[in-house]
């Protein structure tokens, strides 16, 4: 018998971004589980809390995406490294990793396991990159517009995507997410156009904002590619404009 396939969709919830040392107050995990006759089932939604060490408040913007509150974290423990190795594995009684490990902006969330030293084995999916090259002339690819677009509640609403933004729930809905899209690519195509750079049908900034990269300006395109702050997906898709251009490989 073919060993089923795990794809362990995870999300966090936190202090502010890892950029700006930002902590985990909240997992969310909810696998998703190939194997033959079974429908791609997904399985039970695991969440849990944890309190920011001292002197790591919750930025308002957090606060305004997610609205956990102080009083909810009182007296729990900080997340740590054996908390992150835990949430990647498929069983609490096993060490055996899944073997795909799925969020939506999936750099985030491995933004913030490297900050707490945390690695996995396992293969990641964004299923905003996924998105974006199955869906490219969306006005919008996050989670919750996805949601209503694809219309992933059959007309309804589920009560364990509620309530929107918490780590629990976004888990659920972004296996309901993976599960529509297998319908279009396997697990392996999904991985290899998250291990490439953010795709952008137009251009997503400045003054060419929403136009087709036809468009816009090669001197422009040669400053996006060349501007250090500048969003690296950004960059690659200027970049192969260019080199679509010049007939360059």
């Amino acid at each position: 018998m073919t060993r089923p396939i795990i794809l362990r969709c995870i999300d966090f919830e936190t202090t502010d971004i890892p950029e700006n040392g930002g902590e985990i107050i909240e997992t969310g995990c909810t696998d998703l589980i190939i194997s033959p006759g079974n429908n791609n089932a997904i399985h039970d939604t695991y969440s849990a809390l944890f309190s920011p060490t001292a002197g790591s408040p919750i930025v308002p913007e957090a606060r305004a995406a997610h609205h956990i509150q102080d009083c909810e974290l009182a007296g729990l423990s900080a997340f740590n490294v054996l908390d992150g190795l835990a949430l990647l594995q498929c069983e609490p009684s096993t060490t055996r990793h899944a073997d795909y490990i799925v969020a939506h902006n999936a750099k985030f969330e491995r933004d913030m396991l490297a900050r707490y030293h945390v690695e996995t084995p396992s293969t990641w999916i964004c299923t905003m990159k996924v998105a974006r090259r199955l869906y490219p002339g969306l006005t919008s690819h996050s989670l919750q517009y996805l949601r209503y677009f694809l219309d992933l509640e059959n007309g309804t609403t589920n009560v364990r995507c509620m309530p929107p933004h918490r780590a629990g729930p976004d888990t659920f809905l972004t296996a309901l997410l993976l599960r529509s899209f297998l319908d279009q690519a396997s697990p392996t195509q999904m991985a290899e156009w998250t291990r490439l750079p953010m795709y952008y049908p137009v251009c997503p900034i400045g003054k060419y904002k929403g136009k087709d990269w036809s468009l816009v300006d090669s001197g422009y395109l040669i400053w996006m590619t060349k501007a250090e702050d500048m969003d690296p997906d950004i960059k690659a898709t200027a970049q192969n404009e260019l080199n679509y251009r010049y007939g360059r490989t």
